[in-house]
């Protein structure tokens, strides 16, 4: 399955807004590995700990990473793209696949820390191992715009 990312829906709106600056903005990534089922209207950190779906159950070597050089570009067929660095990992030990990431816009608490895109379609299984996740090539999350017909 190929990795798919969506935007929160609070976040499209401040990228609208202009409140979001996904290129200068401080964001940060984290990884899961439960049965989080995505939801346009979460908003923060504290939403997804709730459920219990966080990033803790994946074991010993674990911990939130920087996004690293943020772009937006314009690419053919009138889409706009976000697109960042790579992230690696280094001995994740855990015998459970890593299922889905989210981006997140960084703050002192988890409540400020506000979700900006989830990226699902993720299988990945580390027992100790180091990862790279990758980006797609076709970056983390595109816009389009349509025209009228």
């Amino acid at each position: 399955m190929a990795v798919i990312g969506v935007m929160y829906d609070n976040a499209l709106l401040s990228v609208v807004k202009q409140t979001l600056n996904l290129e200068t903005d401080a964001l940060g990534i984290l990884l899961g590995n439960s049965t989080y089922v995505f939801d346009p209207a979460d908003d923060n950190i504290t939403d997804i700990i709730a459920g219990g779906e966080l990033e803790n159950n994946i074991g010993t070597g674990y911990e939130r990473k920087d996004i690293v050089t943020p772009v937006i570009s314009l690419v053919a067929g009138n889409k706009v793209r976000f697109d960042c660095d790579d992230v690696a990992y280094t001995a994740i030990d855990t015998t459970t696949d890593i299922l889905w990431g989210i981006i997140y816009l960084k703050g002192a608490t988890e409540a400020d820390r506000k979700l900006v895109i989830y990226l699902e379609g993720l299988s990945t299984q580390t027992n100790g191992s180091d990862i790279d996740f990758r980006i797609p090539a076709t970056g983390a999350v595109e816009f389009q715009s349509v025209q009228p017909v």
